[in-house]
């Protein structure tokens, strides 16, 4: 069975209970969490998505860390890596039918992408033809 993904924590400020809705992120040997305040532990959301996308940022930040590029600046190699942990997360979320579309429309505009660099002429809906149905597109005139 899968560990709970959050757990709650209380803070006592100023003799005031606050409640915290918290997120463990590890990778390798780092370690963090991330914190929202919530009412009532009692009521928190089994997902929680500002909390989810705060763990992807802190991810992405502590994956970076090991990250040593000559030719990217640390800003960039950070916003690849939140692009990163964030498709990562969304395709956890999805059900198989959506993954299948995702990855297909991915697919789709990869080969569009990758042969125009090359020269290609081909639009994208005349490739998904291409590649779904197997109509090429017409050269005689």
């Amino acid at each position: 069975m899968e560990n709970q993904k959050y757990r709650s924590e209380i803070v006592n400020k100023n003799g005031i209970s606050r409640y915290n809705l918290v997120r463990d992120i590890r990778f390798k040997d780092k370690k963090a969490k991330v914190r929202k305040v919530i009412s009532d532990p009692q009521k928190a959301d089994i997902f929680n998505f500002d909390l989810e996308e705060k763990a992807v940022l802190k991810k992405a930040e502590l994956v970076s860390n090991y990250y040593v590029c000559d030719y990217l600046e640390i800003s960039d190699l950070l916003s690849l890596e939140e692009k990163r942990w964030m498709s990562h997360e969304f395709f956890k979320l999805t059900v198989a039918d959506e993954t299948l579309f995702f990855k297909t429309k991915f697919e789709m505009n990869y080969i569009h992408g990758t042969t125009a660099i090359e020269g290609n002429t081909l639009t994208l809906n005349e490739v998904k033809n291409l590649l779904e149905y197997g109509i090429q597109k017409n050269y005689a005139k």
